[in-house]
Order: C-alpha cells, then sequence, then structure tokens
C-alpha cells in the first residue's frame, strides 16, 4: 500500500487539508525529475544546532549555514505566535538555509504558484510563496518562507513557474519576521489551507507531521553535491 488516510481533524490542526497521503518516499522521485536546491550555496556550510535556543547575534563560521529538519528547539520560538494551548511548537518542520539579504531563491522544480502573501507576525515567515508541483508522480507543495515583500508581490495564483525560475530574494530582519535572514523550505504531501504552513509543531503532532512534511535534507545534499 503507497497511501494513508489522514484524519481531517489532525490534518486541520496541522493547517492543511486531509485526505490520501502517499507513503513512497519522496527522495527518488526528486531524483527521478531532477529537483535542485532553492538557493545556490556557493560556498562553505555551517550546520546549526538550535536545541540550545537561538543568538542572532552568534558570529557565523561560515558564508552559508542549514539549520536542521525535525529539530527540537526549545527556547528559540518564544512569539505568541508558536503558543498551542498549555504547550509550545517547537519541533522545526523544515530546513533553514542560512545566507545574505538579498540572496536570490529559485522554483526547485516545475511548479504553478499554489498561493503568496505577506505574513507580518513578529516570528512569522514574511514573504512567502507556495509552489504546487506539476509531477505525474505525487503531488508536492513547497512553502518557501522569510522572502522579500517585493518577492511575493511579483507573484500571483495559477502563475506557473519552471524549475530554476527566479522566485525572488531573502528579506532583511526588517521584512521577515525578525530573523536573520535565511530561507525556510518546506515540503507538503497534502494541500495547504492558506498561504502558510506551521513551520514548527507541538511535541503531539510530531509523528503525523514527519509524514506530511517529509525531510528535504537528502534532496538538498544530493541537489549541491552533497556537504560535509
Amino acid at each position: 500500500m503507497n497511501q494513508i488516510i489522514v484524519d481531517t481533524n489532525d490534518a486541520l490542526n496541522l493547517g492543511v487539508a486531509g485526505g490520501l497521503i502517499s507513503t513512497k518516499p519522496l527522495f527518488e522521485q526528486a531524483v527521478r525529475e531532477r529537483w535542485s536546491s532553492p538557493l545556490v550555496l556557493a560556498g562553505r556550510c555551517e550546520i546549526f544546532d538550535f536545541t540550545k535556543g537561538y543568538d542572532p547575534n552568534r558570529e557565523l563560521t561560515a558564508p552559508y549555514g542549514i539549520g536542521r529538519y525535525d529539530e527540537d528547539r526549545r527556547g528559540m520560538y518564544e512569539s505568541e505566535l508558536f503558543k498551542s494551548g498549555e504547550a509550545r511548537r517547537t519541533i522545526h518542520m523544515g530546513l533553514d538555509i542560512g545566507a545574505v539579504q538579498a540572496t536570490p531563491i529559485f522554483a526547485p522544480f516545475d511548479s504553478i504558484i499554489w498561493g503568496a502573501g505577506y505574513l507580518d507576525h513578529v516570528g512569522d515567515y514574511g514573504g512567502t510563496v507556495i509552489l504546487e508541483s506539476t509531477s505525474r508522480e505525487d503531488r508536492v507543495y513547497s512553502l518557501l518562507g522569510h522572502l522579500s515583500r517585493a518577492s511575493q508581490a511579483r507573484w500571483k495564483r495559477g502563475d506557473k513557474v519552471r524549475q530554476g525560475e527566479l522566485i525572488g530574494w531573502l528579506g532583511a530582519r526588517s521584512e521577515n519576521g525578525g530573523w536573520n535572514p535565511h530561507l525556510h523550505w518546506q515540503l507538503s504531501r497534502l494541500q495547504p489551507l492558506k498561504v502558510d504552513l506551521p513551520g514548527a509543531v507541538g511535541p503531539s503532532q510530531r509523528e503525523l507531521a514527519r509524514l506530511v512534511f517529509p525531510d528535504p535534507t537528502d534532496i538538498l545534499k544530493i541537489s549541491i553535491g552533497g556537504w560535509s
């Protein structure tokens, strides 16, 4: 069996529509379709560890950085946005790719614009674009967050985008939710309910979120030739 049913109520809690979800490895599809990195890593890359919190003033050791998928970032998400009842949403469900402000961001696969918008809460995504793949295999949605305000303004729903086409640019702290410049790249096997995806989920949602929001790490590695 290559698909399972995700309960509607569980899916709604994750900000996506319920329904059938594929269990086939997304990595194999990405290799066949030759997905590319949404950001050109043209230099050394540091692997960040945010399990002990986030220091925006820490001196970086490389021009680029990777913030890990499925990392429990307790102490990092302190804004009201990440409260979920009595608990906090601390489990990171995408990849963060750090680079300087205005770094170009590209479409990783042939797609259409599912939606674009500007999310202006403290700790939110700022400029946000969601792509819907046009693959003949499993449909995939890709959120590109923390872009500039001008990036999302370039697009409207239904616009066609070719792999490698310019989507926009990384936003400054003043327009990306207050973070150091970086791309939040998140994949979803289910359709979002709005121009947004939960970049972090609560511990009780972790198992389901891993199914709905697959890990982009190996896809990024193969598309850039790996990293050490």
